[in-house]
């Protein structure tokens, strides 16, 4: 079942009736783009480097990220002394898990009786969606997502357009790809040194 970004309401509305292990995770994620696998996985020593860097449990890629002052400082001041993960199990030993963090997304969005499909994946696409609309390009977000190619962003940046309307959906995402794969050729052309003459 596919996961759906949330408009600025349904999201506040949601984030404050998280118990607050979960509303710190919830906004975590959507400050900084990171999986839930990647989440659950933070160790509470990240919490002292500005911009922490990564092993992406999915790619295997290397992922630089920010994580906003005051937010690492809630984080911070939310940790044990003596705790290894930021968001440790109470349930038994180490981090807590993706499926614990998915289970009480769901219980709280049935509770608040929000019709979308709200799930992990809406912090990453929450993330995208504001780089968005704060006028970062698709390659930007492609990047800040560590996404392999333009096409993956732009279903997280569009699929809200669709509305059912199959091929309208294909045929934008295509005329996006042709411009940014005519920029991608004109630098490639720009930065040959055969070209550049004297």
């Amino acid at each position: 079942m596919r996961v759906y970004n949330i408009d600025n309401e349904t999201k506040k509305k949601f984030s404050i009736n998280l118990n607050y292990k979960y509303q710190l995770i919830f906004r975590l994620g959507c400050a900084t783009g990171l999986r839930i696998s990647d989440i659950v996985k933070l160790e509470k020593s990240i919490l002292l480097i500005k911009e922490p860097t990564i092993r992406e449990q999915k790619t295997k890629k290397s992922k630089r990220f920010y994580i906003p002052k005051k937010l690492r400082l809630e984080l911070l001041d939310f940790c044990q002394n003596n705790q290894k993960y930021i968001f440790e199990s109470s349930a038994e030993k180490g981090h807590i898990t993706r499926q614990a963090v998915w289970k009480h997304f769901k219980i709280v969005a049935k509770r608040l009786n929000i019709k979308i499909n709200i799930g992990t994946h809406t912090m990453r696409k929450n993330h995208a969606k504001n780089l968005q609309l704060s006028g970062k390009s698709y390659n930007y977000i492609k990047n800040q997502l560590n996404h392999d190619n333009l096409a993956d962003t732009l279903l997280y940046l569009l699929e809200e357009s669709k509305n059912g309307k199959d091929q309208e959906y294909k045929d934008m995402i295509d005329k996006i790809l042709q411009i940014e794969s005519k920029y991608t050729e004109l630098g490639q052309i720009l930065s040959d040194p055969e070209v550049i003459q004297d």
